[in-house]
């Protein structure tokens, strides 16, 4: 983190230039104390968490994107859009190998987005992956979005209250190694322009899903979310949820202000 803050970036002016960056990390073992301390940090039950390899890739992804060859600057990305896929479950004392990469830059509405992706292989078989959209802001693109339709609304059903309290980012980086600013305080959250510190991506998706109890399916299983406002910390939202067909829908909104939906999400087996 502290490269990613002093390092002073080229930028990008061709976006195909992004090209691919990928690091590849062996024989890894699942460490029970750490799968330990993830589920007290995420609140999440027994096993291996369907989000806790996404954690194992922090260190990897943060060492591509502080890369000498890698053109942008790491503090202010967000990720607007995460899918994750668990092909079976992951044990503790399990030998992994980690792929880590970064790929597919385009040009969107106010600025780029590129991919953070991740493989886990145990034995060459493909057991887990991810795709974490990435955004980054550039000054001089339009601010405008284009116009989509809005999609029907599911019947939302009323889940219960959600609390997310002002140390989650700090007490999340200390397992993640993931010291992003705008997480940790509202001194360093203001410094990237956001009035309070707002939750991570993966710990809130975590959250939520140990609450609907999908945090550890037995079998295949994918989990799509996409952050449409930022949820502050701390704050109590509501979660909500509806069942259509063999999918799951889930979503945060905000109490008050119930049209105003800050996550929204499906599971799907």
């Amino acid at each position: 983190m502290l490269r990613a803050l002093a390092m002073r970036r080229p930028g990008l002016d061709d976006i195909d230039a992004l090209g691919r960056h990928e690091v590849l990390l062996r024989d890894y073992t699942i460490d029970k104390q750490h799968v330990r301390k993830y589920r007290e940090v995420c609140s999440s039950g027994p096993g291996v968490p369907i989000t806790y390899p996404q954690l194992l890739s922090t260190a990897l992804h943060l060492h591509l994107l502080t890369a000498p060859s890698f053109p942008l600057p790491v503090m202010g990305l967000v990720h607007p859009r995460l899918r994750l896929t668990q092909h079976r479950p992951l044990q503790v004392g399990e030998r992994i190998e980690i792929i880590a990469f970064i790929n597919e830059g385009r040009r969107v509405p106010k600025g780029i987005e590129f991919n953070l992706g991740t493989e886990l292989r145990v034995d060459g078989e493909l057991v887990w992956e991810s795709s974490a959209a990435t955004f980054r802001r550039l000054p001089k693109q339009s601010a405008k979005s284009p116009k989509v339709a809005p999609l029907p609304q599911p019947v939302w059903e009323y889940q219960r209250a959600l609390s997310f309290p002002a140390d989650a980012g700090r007490k999340y980086a200390k397992v993640s190694s993931d010291f992003n600013p705008v997480h940790l305080h509202p001194l360093s959250a203001r410094l990237f322009g956001y009035r309070k510190p707002i939750g991570h991506g993966w710990w809130l998706l975590a959250r939520i899903l140990g609450v609907l109890g999908q945090d550890n399916p037995p079998e295949k299983s994918q989990v799509i979310a996409e952050f449409r406002r930022p949820i502050w910390l701390p704050s109590t939202m509501e979660l909500v949820r509806s069942r259509q067909a063999e999918q799951l829908l889930w979503g945060v909104r905000d109490p008050i202000e119930k049209d105003k939906m800050r996550i929204e999400g499906r599971i799907q087996s």
